[in-house]
């Protein structure tokens, strides 16, 4: 057998990532640290069968969340939307943790009004901080439980980081963050599709003015994001808690400042909910069908370049959603079969 020649990294990648250090929280390590032990190839593969391990995993989650007596045409049909999304192509060719973060939202969805729900929040952000942004759910519906479950996990999980890692290598997380070593450029990147990124290529914003997370028109727009989205899940009653999490994915990729184009993996399970629940919000079946093709069409359109677009177009309609009436008695146990 030939031996792998050492990887040599290109000067972007390594001024971006190399120089800038480990961008996620310490107990992520956890995740990705055993793969250091291994060579490379048995590294790749043992990573590609973990990813394709969840993307199995979330195809059948879907189908059992959404439709929870479906037949295995559904299924079928579950798995052609999930495989012909390009978020679902761009994690596979770039070897990202999506699937996880799908994962772990499916399993938010399914136990959000429970203590259990708590457990997947702390394990959601430890696979991609964006999640942290879903503590608005559990904190808005005032589940204490939940949130408190929440931190006991993530502590627990920081206690085993620190054992296995080091206090050193955890602390420096914090005291020398690796954001702040990062290149303003990673802000405007055409992969990254979040509000601020395209505000920042559509003006062409100067860089020596300071950090792009201070940009004024972006921090204004990620308040009202934040402040209208708050004060429509607070409107809806408790049993329309699947359309408040709905509303919330869209608007967590559009205020975090790294969203990624794979990153709208997200969009699968607030896109599914309308879908099943069409008649329950009052929409046609005409009309959803149009939303979703539109939705993936704008995603998919010029390789992603206005992704942002229809993130911040499906944020609204769910906002109008949430700030209106809907008709009809929610079929909440639907969406919480049991786990398992």
């Amino acid at each position: 057998q030939h031996e792998v020649p050492p990887l040599s990294a290109s000067p972007g990648f390594t001024r971006e990532v190399l120089d800038a250090g480990f961008f996620y929280p310490p107990p992520t390590m956890l995740l990705v640290g055993p793969l250091g032990l291994l060579r490379l190839r048995a590294a790749a593969f043992c990573w590609y069968l973990l990813l394709g391990t969840a993307l199995v995993a979330c195809i059948v989650a879907l189908r059992r969340t959404f439709f929870p007596d479906g037949s295995r045409v559904e299924l079928a049909a579950v798995a052609a939307l999930v495989l012909l999304f390009r978020p679902t192509y761009l994690t596979v060719a770039f070897g990202q943790t999506s699937f996880l973060t799908l994962l772990a939202l499916i399993a938010l969805w399914r136990t959000r009004d429970r203590p259990l729900s708590g457990v997947f929040l702390a394990a959601g952000t430890l696979v991609k901080p964006i999640f942290a942004f879903f503590v608005l759910y559990p904190l808005l519906r005032r589940n204490w439980r939940a949130l408190a479950l929440a931190a006991a996990t993530g502590g627990l999980l920081s206690v085993i980081t620190v054992v296995l890692f080091g206090p050193q290598v955890f602390l420096t997380y914090f005291t020398s963050n690796p954001i702040q070593r990062a290149p303003t450029s990673m802000y405007n990147l055409h992969e990254n599709q979040g509000l601020l990124a395209a505000m920042l290529r559509i003006t062409h914003y100067d860089f020596m003015h300071g950090t792009p997370l201070l940009y004024p028109p972006f921090v204004i727009a990620a308040a009202l994001i934040v402040g209208l989205t708050t004060w429509a899940v607070l409107r809806l009653p408790r049993e329309r808690g699947a359309l408040a999490l709905a509303l919330m994915v869209p608007a967590a990729l559009l205020i975090y400042p790294q969203s990624l184009d794979h990153y709208a993996m997200l969009l699968l399970v607030p896109l599914f909910y309308v879908w099943t629940h069409r008649a329950e919000l009052g929409l046609s079946t005409g009309f959803t069908v149009a939303l979703l093709t539109a939705e993936y069409g704008i995603i998919r359109y010029d390789l992603g370049a206005i992704e942002t677009l229809a993130t911040f177009s499906l944020w609204l309609f769910l906002l109008g959603l949430a700030l209106r009436p809907l008709r009809g008695r929610a079929t909440e146990p639907l969406l919480q079969p049991a786990l398992g």
